[in-house]
């Protein structure tokens, strides 16, 4: 079972991170609110976190950003039908 615990740091030493990450996601927001993509992630992200909430964190890379010209080529191939993702799912 999981642990709670509290994690110092400061505004300082994260806030670069958190603008980062904001702007990313807003971008990625804007790019797909047609496809309603960003809504349906938090809903899933939300659900799993739910069902798992014992799980170890995953350690992930500091920075992970997509740019939103690799955003808009993806969705262009969705409505193209020329996806290479297997969609057996």
């Amino acid at each position: 079972m999981g642990m709670q615990m509290d994690i110092p740091f400061t505004i300082q030493e994260y806030c670069a991170a958190y603008e980062l990450h904001l702007k990313c996601l807003q971008a990625f927001e804007d790019v797909t609110k047609t496809y309603n993509v960003l809504p349906g992630i938090c809903s899933k992200l939300y659900e799993v976190g739910c069902i798992h909430p014992g799980a170890m964190p995953l350690s992930a890379p500091t920075e992970i950003t997509i740019s939103v010209q690799v955003i808009a080529t993806t969705i262009k191939e969705h409505e193209e039908g020329s996806t290479t993702e297997d969609e057996s799912d």
